[in-house]
């Protein structure tokens, strides 16, 4: 089950076109290539460390909060769907600090050099570029 979009399918497919239909010598010379397809091979290097247990943490902490055993994105369609019918409104605090655990979660993975990720979850800059 895919993270988020793009997909490491899609991010993949990216790379191969780029590599496919650039001069791999022009595109690190030039750097501006470089820099997407070194982004995209580390979103998909955390994603394949973090992934796994980032998606079965997701799912346990939705079971629970929904009370319901199911896989993950029929957890988060009952979730949408509870949330649609206003049945969350008396559990919001509870709702909102789920969303944020699976947010960072997220963020984690796709770019945890994010500024606002760094701020909320006290990390230092680093530098070194993006993603």
């Amino acid at each position: 089950m895919p993270m988020n979009r793009p997909t490491a399918a899609e991010l993949l497919r990216a790379v191969r076109i780029s590599l496919e239909h650039t001069d791999v010598a022009d595109s690190v010379a030039s750097g501006y290539e470089r820099r997407i397809v070194v982004n995209v091979l580390k979103i998909l290097e955390r994603e394949a460390i973090l992934g796994g247990p980032f998606l079965l943490g997701e799912q346990q902490e939705l079971s629970a909060y929904l009370g319901i055993e199911a896989t993950g994105p029929v957890l988060n369609a009952a979730l949408c769907d509870r949330i649609a019918q206003g049945r969350e409104d008396l559990r919001w605090k509870e709702l909102v600090a789920l969303l944020r655990r699976i947010t960072l979660g997220k963020v984690a993975v796709d770019n945890p050099t994010f500024a606002a990720y760094r701020r909320i979850t006290d990390q230092p800059e680093r530098s070194g570029g993006n993603s």
